[in-house]
C-alpha cells in the first residue's frame, strides 16, 4: 500500500465526530388530540364562568356581624376551583401527556366542586327540613289559636245572649211592679176618694146635728 492509500484509510478513524442535533418530530394534531384540547378549554371556560357566578352570588349576600370574622376566613372552595382551573396552562397541540395531566387535575376539582355542591344540597335539605317543622308547628298553633278565638267567640256570644235575656227578664220583672203598683195606686186613689167623700157626709151630718140640737135647746 502507498502512502496516500493509508492517509485515506487512516482519516476516518482520526476524525472526531461532531455532535449531531436531533431535530423533533412533528406532531401533527389529530382530530382526537384537537377534540380533548377542545374539551379542555370548554370545561376550564365553563369551570371559570361557574366559579364567577358563585363569587358574584357570595358578594351579593347582606353582611352579618361577624364580619370581621369572615374576612379571616381560608377562601371558599370554589375560589379555589376558579383558581386552580384558571391556573391551568393552554397546552400545545403536541402535549398530551400535559393534557391527560390538566385533565386528571380537572376531574379531581370537579369532585371537589361535585362533594361541595352535595354538602351545599345536604345544608338546604337541614334548613328546608327546618323551616318545614317551623311552617308545621306555626300551623299548628295557627289552628289552636283559631279554635281558642272561636271558642271565645261561642263563649262571648252566650254571654251576651245570657246578659241580654237577664235584662228582658228583670225589666219585664219591673214593668210588672210598675203596673201593680199603679193599680194600687189607683185602688188608693179610689180609696181615698170614697173615704173623703163619705167624711164630708158624716162632717155635714154632724152640723146638721148640731143645728137640730141648738133649735132643740132654744125652744
Amino acid at each position: 500500500m502507498n502512502n496516500s492509500t493509508k492517509k485515506r484509510l487512516a482519516s476516518p478513524s482520526t476524525e472526531k465526530p461532531g455532535p449531531k442535533k436531533i431535530a423533533r418530530p412533528s406532531i401533527v394534531a389529530t382530530k382526537a388530540s384537537q377534540a380533548r384540547a377542545d374539551a379542555i378549554r370548554s370545561a376550564q371556560r365553563s369551570a371559570a364562568a361557574a366559579a364567577n357566578g358563585t363569587t358574584s352570588k357570595v358578594h351579593r349576600k347582606k353582611p352579618e356581624d361577624n364580619s370581621n370574622n369572615k374576612s379571616k376566613k381560608t377562601p371558599t372552595l370554589a375560589k379555589s376551583y376558579h383558581t386552580k382551573a384558571s391556573s391551568l396552562k393552554q397546552r400545545p397541540a403536541w402535549d398530551l401527556r400535559g393534557k391527560v395531566t390538566d385533565m386528571t387535575q380537572l376531574y379531581k376539582l370537579n369532585l371537589e366542586r361535585l362533594e361541595e355542591l352535595k354538602s351545599f344540597k345536604r345544608e338546604l335539605e337541614i334548613v328546608k327540613e327546618t323551616k318545614e317543622s317551623e311552617e308545621k308547628e306555626a300551623i299548628q298553633r295557627a289552628a289552636a289559636l283559631r279554635t281558642e278565638i272561636q271558642s271565645l267567640e261561642r263563649k262571648h256570644i252566650n254571654d251576651v245572649e245570657e246578659l241580654h235575656n237577664k235584662h228582658r227578664i228583670d225589666y219585664q220583672k219591673l214593668e210588672d211592679e210598675n203596673l201593680n203598683f199603679s193599680r194600687r195606686l189607683t185602688t188608693r186613689d179610689i180609696e181615698v176618694s170614697d173615704a173623703k167623700r163619705k167624711l164630708d157626709l158624716s162632717l155635714k151630718e154632724l152640723e146638721q146635728i148640731k143645728e137640730d140640737n141648738k133649735r132643740l135647746r132654744v125652744r
